[in-house]
C-alpha cells in the first residue's frame, strides 16, 4: 500500500524535473513505479491528471530546437489522449513515447 509519503516525494520530484526541464511519461511512470505504488499506470495518470488541472504543468512535446509545444488541449481532453494513446501502444511505456510535461514558466 502507497503511504502518503511516497505519493509526496514522487509529486515533489516531478515538479522539480519540469522547472528544470521536460519530462517525459515514461520517467513519471518509472518514478511512481521504483516508489512501490501499487497500480503504477492509473496512480501515473491520476497525479498527471492533477497536476495539469492546477496548472502546475502543460502538456506537449519539445522539438528539436529545445523548444517546447504545449497541446492546446484541456486537462481532461490530454489526460483522455494519453490514456487512449498509451492504451494502443502493445508494450510498455518507453522514451520519447507519447506526451512530455514542463512548467508553464518553463515553456517557450
Amino acid at each position: 500500500m502507497a503511504t502518503l509519503h511516497r505519493e509526496t516525494d514522487v509529486l515533489d520530484r516531478i515538479l522539480t524535473e519540469c522547472e528544470d526541464d521536460y519530462v517525459g511519461l515514461w520517467s513519471i511512470h518509472r518514478q511512481v513505479k521504483e516508489a512501490g505504488i501499487a497500480d503504477a499506470k492509473a496512480f501515473t495518470l491520476a497525479l498527471i491528471d492533477f497536476l495539469l488541472s492546477v496548472g502546475m504543468v502543460e502538456a506537449g512535446v519539445p522539438d528539436a530546437s529545445g523548444g517546447f509545444h504545449a497541446w492546446n488541449l484541456n486537462p481532461t481532453e490530454a489526460i483522455l489522449r494519453i490514456e487512449k494513446e498509451w492504451s494502443s501502444l502493445g508494450r510498455k511505456i518507453s522514451i520519447g513515447d507519447i506526451v512530455w510535461f514542463t512548467t508553464p514558466t518553463t515553456s517557450t
